[in-house]
């Protein structure tokens, strides 16, 4: 849930951003759109707070709980219980409305033609240096402990890399 904090924290500053939450990839697929499992198949009757299965199944709300991540983000979520949980799909679900809304809009940013161009442009700037740095100068993990011992190792292979990019500037 660590995807809403930064999706809320990031439109509360006001800042203009694309970031894909964990289920974007695995919502756009064919099979998911078409499962039941995704809540966009299931109705909702807002005024006695039901979500109906698209088998048939009702899903009564019950009461809000706040958990806690593990940085101490509060989440506020609804948890909804059907009749006979014996024969039901679902024993229960919880649905974080808030969290819901942050998603629409920012699948709706990144499918945009603008975001979804914008978007493409991170594989292109920032992903290669990390294959650059696998592959060429064969570094895949840390030689050292420590956070700052750790940064000063991964400083200078970022540095390597770069002294192998300005060589190969000035050689064409």
């Amino acid at each position: 849930m660590e995807a809403k904090k930064n999706l809320e924290t990031l439109d509360n500053l006001g800042i203009d951003h694309l970031i894909k939450y964990n289920m974007f990839d695995k919502e756009q697929t064919k099979k998911f759109q078409k499962s039941s499992k995704n809540l966009k198949n299931w109705d909702y009757d807002a005024e006695n707070q039901i979500f109906i299965h698209p088998d048939g199944t009702q899903y009564h709300f019950h009461h809000v709980y706040h958990p806690k991540t593990t940085t101490g983000y509060r989440l506020e979520k609804e948890m909804y219980y059907p009749v006979n949980r014996e024969t039901a799909p679902q024993k229960s679900f919880s649905f974080n409305r808030k969290y819901q809304y942050l998603k629409e809009n920012e699948s709706a940013k990144l499918l945009s033609e603008d975001g979804s161009a914008l978007f493409a442009c991170r594989k292109i700037d920032v992903e290669p240096v990390f294959g650059q740095i696998k592959q060429n100068l064969g570094f895949r993990r840390t030689h050292l402990r420590g956070k700052d011992k750790v940064k000063t190792d991964i400083g200078l292979v970022l540095m390597a890399n770069n002294i192998i990019k300005v060589q190969k500037r000035l050689i064409n």
